[in-house]
C-alpha cells in the first residue's frame, strides 16, 4: 500500500502490507471502525495511544494512532482487546462491540440493537471480499492498457471507502455476479 505523507508515528509492520489478504482486509475494516466511531463520537484523535472504553460490554479497545490526519483518513495499529492484549481484534468482534455499545447510549444514534447480527454479517461479507479483491490486485498489480482515468480510479479501490465500516458489503450478489461486475476484481 502507499506510504502518506504527514504526521507518523512509526511501527514495523504496516496490516495493510501483510502477505495474507484476509489479515489485510480485517486491518483495513477496523480501521474503517475507528474512523467511523471517532468521526461519530466526535472524539479528538492525536498521534499515540487510543483507549476505547465501552462500559454497556464491559471492554475496552486499545490501539494506536500511527497516522493523523487533518481530513480524518487516520491510520491504525492493530486492535485489540485491553483484557487480552496478546490478541488482535477481529473486524467482526470489534463491530459487534461498538455497534451494542451504541446501541445502549441514546441519544447517539447508530445501529438499533435489532440490526447488530445484520452489521456483524455484512462485516464478515465484506472482509471476504476485501481479501478476494486484495489477492486479485497482488496477482496483477498494473492497470490494463486501454483503461481510461476515471475507470482505473473507480478499479482501484479495492479497501473501499474509508468512512465505511461494510465498504465492500454486497449483500445477495453471487460470486459469479461478482466476477462478472466488480470493478475492484478489474470486470
Amino acid at each position: 500500500m502507499p506510504r502518506l505523507a504527514g504526521p507518523v508515528q512509526e511501527f514495523e509492520n504496516d496490516p495493510l502490507d501483510d502477505l495474507d489478504p484476509r489479515r489485510v482486509a480485517e486491518h483495513a475494516h477496523l480501521e474503517n471502525l475507528l474512523r467511523c466511531w471517532l468521526t461519530e463520537t466526535r472524539r479528538e484523535v492525536t498521534l499515540g495511544p487510543l483507549e476505547l472504553r465501552l462500559p454497556a460490554v464491559g471492554a475496552t479497545l486499545r490501539t494506536e494512532v500511527t497516522y493523523h490526519s487533518p481530513s480524518g483518513w487516520h491510520r491504525f495499529a492493530p486492535v485489540r482487546l485491553a483484557s487480552v492484549p496478546e490478541l488482535e481484534l477481529a473486524a467482526a468482534v470489534a463491530v459487534a462491540l461498538l455497534a451494542t455499545q451504541a446501541a445502549a447510549s441514546p441519544p447517539a444514534g447508530g445501529v438499533p440493537a435489532r440490526e447488530i447480527s445484520d452489521l456483524v454479517a455484512r462485516t464478515h461479507d465484506s472482509v471476504g471480499r476485501v481479501a478476494r479483491f486484495v489477492t486479485a490486485r497482488r496477482s496483477a498489480p498494473e492497470t490494463p492498457a486501454g483503461i481510461d482515468g476515471f475507470l482505473a480510479a473507480e478499479q482501484a479501490l479495492v479497501l473501499g471507502h474509508l468512512f465505511h465500516p461494510t465498504p465492500k458489503s454486497r449483500d445477495g450478489i453471487s460470486d459469479a455476479d461478482l466476477a462478472a461486475w466488480a470493478p475492484e476484481l478489474r470486470a
